[in-house]
């Protein structure tokens, strides 16, 4: 499924990318992807003399203690802010899955967002935001579609259904609908028909549960959702950012924020 995978590193904090990098291993095992980590290092004013090449010995020693038998390439970028050398390298090395781990939300996250939502929103391959587990793979899965724009949810789907395959994984499918009423206070018929022609579409009925909710937050729905489950990552497809998700953020972006759960945002 993939070609070259990426993980960023905080190479002061690397255990907290652990998870991230058995994920990332794992991935790269199974699709025979090549794997890179990178580190973005600050540039303090008294270190505006040294070169990337300073900073490798520090990387070189971090990638002989995770290597194994799994060859990982190091990349390091100095100074400038870390979601956007991420972005860089994706860029530079043509990346087609980013996989990073992200901590539980503080409150500085839901003011100005963490490194792991800049990500989601900005970078133009699929991202996989990490939360701490006991495995690397992966066994209930919950693929948010929408119904309104299936060429986005098609794409998410067949991700999902790859997975479900190579991990023996179970998949819920999940649309949220806007509540619009009749007269008498209804909502409209077609929901569930929408739905369900959807999953005969993109997978047997009988193989794939279908989660249908009106009304409230999309992003909201989909987390109360994940953990009515059990979910242990959720599989959803993301459109190219307009301007407003620079404002306010997308919803896979805040997802990926606020889910205690692992999310793989595709495109």
């Amino acid at each position: 499924m993939y070609k070259h995978i990426l993980v960023p590193v905080d190479l002061a904090d690397a255990a907290a990318a652990e998870r991230a990098v058995a994920v990332a291993r794992h991935f790269a095992r199974r699709d025979g992807a090549q794997l890179s980590v990178i580190s973005v290092v600050p540039a303090w004013p008294e270190d505006l003399e040294r070169s990337p090449k300073d900073y490798e010995p520090e990387l070189d020693a971090y990638l002989a203690g995770v290597r194994g038998d799994t060859e990982i390439n190091g990349i390091i970028r100095v100074g400038g802010s870390i979601s956007g050398r991420i972005i860089e390298a994706i860029e530079d090395r043509r990346i087609d899955l980013v996989v990073m781990a992200s901590h539980n939300p503080r409150i500085t996250d839901y003011l100005i967002g963490s490194n792991a939502a800049h990500v989601v929103l900005h970078a133009p391959c699929s991202v996989l935001v990490v939360r701490q587990g006991r495995l690397p793979t992966y066994r209930k899965l919950l693929a948010p579609v929408d119904l309104d724009h299936p060429e986005t949810s098609a794409m998410a789907m067949e991700v999902a259904k790859g997975l479900v395959r190579a991990e023996a994984a179970a998949l819920t499918v999940i649309s949220i609908q806007p509540v619009v009423i009749d007269e008498a206070g209804n909502p409209p018929p077609d929901y569930q028909p929408r739905m369900d022609a959807f999953l005969a579409k993109h997978g047997a009925p009988g193989e794939i549960a279908g989660l249908l909710r009106l009304g409230g937050s999309i992003s909201a729905e989909i987390r109360y959702a994940a953990e009515e489950i059990g979910a242990d990552l959720i599989v959803m497809g993301s459109h190219d950012p307009h301007f407003t998700d620079y404002l306010i953020g997308s919803n896979a972006a805040h997802v990926a924020l606020h889910t205690p759960c692992s999310v793989l945002v595709v495109r």
